[in-house]
């Protein structure tokens, strides 16, 4: 039965490779929309073996000015299509999203008003969302982790931190290629 659950998903990645790899991209490649590149260089010994095969496969067309590949054609709509799925999906959940920003903002204001409270001072607005997060609390499910069994947060906080200072490093890197292309004012 699992097999199943899951099957349409493959038939899906099935289906959309032959839409791409075997409708798409040579009809790309027969109107010259799209080219590919030769599998090995001219001056290589088994060049007569090879010649007469091409290399669809590649990211070339990047830079603008020459034709694309099958492969740079078809990424672009893949992109979008994920860009979409993942729109849907935040619109699908907009209760949900809604609610926690509802719980955030409550939270929010109860943090401030019990900070003006320690000050002798206070607003009315806070203390009216102050007394429906404490009425909201009692409507929130318990965690099943005991506080024990829970990550702490400075454990997840330094590896945070050492991810965020991780990535600067490496887009800061004068390695090539260079993770994040610059764009030149020519």
């Amino acid at each position: 039965m699992l097999g199943n659950a899951n099957s349409h998903r493959h038939a899906n990645a099935v289906l959309g490779s032959v839409l791409a790899w075997g409708i798409i991209g040579p009809v790309l490649v027969k109107y010259g929309e799209c080219v590919g590149v030769p599998n090995v260089e001219e001056d290589d010994p088994d060049f007569w073996k090879w010649s007469e095969y091409t290399n669809y496969f590649t990211l070339d067309g990047l830079d603008g000015k020459s034709t694309p590949s099958p492969r740079y054609w078809l990424l672009w709509p893949g992109v979008l299509m994920m860009l979409c799925a993942s729109m849907v999906e935040l619109f699908i959940q907009y209760k949900v999203i809604w609610y926690g920003i509802k719980v955030a903002g409550r939270g929010a204001a109860a943090s401030v008003h019990a900070v003006l409270q320690k000050r002798g001072r206070t607003v009315a607005f806070l203390a009216r969302q102050a007394e429906k997060e404490i009425k909201a609390a009692d409507d929130q499910v318990e965690d099943p982790a005991l506080p024990h069994e829970q990550v702490p947060a400075w454990v997840w906080g330094c590896g945070l931190v050492g991810v965020i200072a991780l990535t600067l490093a490496i887009c800061e890197s004068p390695c090539e290629p260079d993770p994040l292309p610059r764009c030149s004012a020519t």
